[in-house]
């Protein structure tokens, strides 16, 4: 008898499933692909825009990746100095990415900064019925923080409907649309969409 139950379990060991036998299928990755992929065509409904990422290769859709390797190969995350990391924590969406309605059509476009080769890049995705436009907002040298190339901007959304003061021009504006923003210590650059293009507005915040 007794050895009959070690038998019995012997066999059930053996058609126990391993960790190291979790096939691709079992992992079902390709419903993670499909959440990214539903990104695209996305609409402001109320609950689009509060959805928040820390990383770009976890948010933005597969078509937004593919032109994003071709325009930009080998592009890195960039790590951001501490006061960009600090005034982070001040924002709902952000460091490295955001998402609103940029230009006013409803659908879901994205912003977020890279490191391209020794520079900051900020980059916009405004989304089309038929296709991604790539806006380039901005590229700067990263600057140098305890022997580490770092980028020194949080990048951040201001929503449509924000008061943002251009000292340059000494004018309050309000912004009609979601618009891109990178903070730097008390000043930030406000990439607004303007008769089809990206408008910098140098302001305080």
């Amino acid at each position: 008898m007794k050895r009959n139950i070690v038998a019995l379990l012997a066999i059930l060991f053996s058609c126990s499933p391993k960790n190291e036998d979790v096939t691709m299928e079992q992992a079902k990755p390709a419903q993670a692909a499909e959440a990214l992929d539903s990104l695209a065509n996305t609409t402001l409904d109320g609950t689009a825009t509060q959805q928040t990422f820390s990383s770009p290769e976890t948010a933005i859709p597969q078509a937004v990746m593919q032109m994003l390797e071709k325009e930009y190969p080998s592009w890195e995350e960039p790590v951001l100095a501490k006061n960009a990391l600090t005034s982070a924590n001040e924002h709902e969406q952000g460091p490295l990415i955001v998402q609103g309605d940029f230009n006013g059509d409803t659908l879901l476009d994205y912003a977020l900064q890279i490191k391209y080769k020794n520079s900051v890049v900020a980059l916009a995705f405004l989304q089309t019925p038929e296709e991604w436009q790539l806006y380039e907002l901005d590229k700067e040298n990263l600057i140098k923080e305890r022997g580490e190339l770092k980028s020194p901007y949080n990048l951040h959304l201001l929503e449509a409907g924000s008061s943002i003061f251009n000292p340059e021009k000494a004018t309050q504006t309000i912004t009609v649309h979601d618009a891109p923003a990178a903070g730097k210590g008390n000043a930030a650059k406000v990439y607004v969409f303007e008769n089809g293009n990206f408008k910098a507005y140098q302001v305080e915040e």
